[in-house]
């Protein structure tokens, strides 16, 4: 068997599970990042890294299946949240300047927002940060238990 090869049951329905979950704590640890640097009016670099720990945690947990494949869902995930997180930040500052209601939410410029968010090298090491542990959480090494050899059944 080749060293690439994914069996049919490292598919299907825990990784479908997995990956609706991941989506879902990435949105809320993206909101709640957002709500927190926007009310305390600061940027908490460091929450950023929990986005990638939450999403890494909930994909394995759910997934049941620690390897590489959960850790690739658990970065892709982490990265997309990470950026809605940031574009939140972004639409929650721009709601208190723009009193028009939902008009608003196309006058912001986002590319600018994103070009001034990561105009300081610290965003890009925080990014970072939070994307190799999301995959590290996801890709968690198996239990140790199931490393060690059991003993020979007793032939008599």
């Amino acid at each position: 068997m080749p060293a690439a090869y994914v069996s049919p049951d490292d598919l299907g329905r825990p990784w479908i599970l997995a990956i609706a979950a991941g989506l879902v704590a990435g949105a809320v640890a993206a909101f709640a990042y957002a709500a927190i640097s926007y009310a305390i009016e600061r940027e908490v670099l460091i929450a950023i890294i929990a986005i990638g720990m939450v999403v890494g945690f909930v994909v394995r947990s759910v997934s049941g299946r620690p390897g590489w494949i959960g850790g690739m869902i658990s970065l892709v995930i982490a990265a997309a949240a990470t950026l809605a997180a940031v574009i939140l930040l972004v639409v929650f500052t721009a709601a208190d300047s723009i009193p028009d209601g939902m008009k608003w939410l196309g006058d912001v410029d986002y590319a600018f927002a994103l070009e001034v968010y990561f105009s300081d090298f610290l965003s890009y090491v925080f990014v970072a940060a939070s994307l190799l542990f999301a995959f590290l959480g996801g890709r968690k090494a198996k239990d140790k238990a199931q490393h060690v050899a059991t003993p020979a059944a007793d032939p008599a």
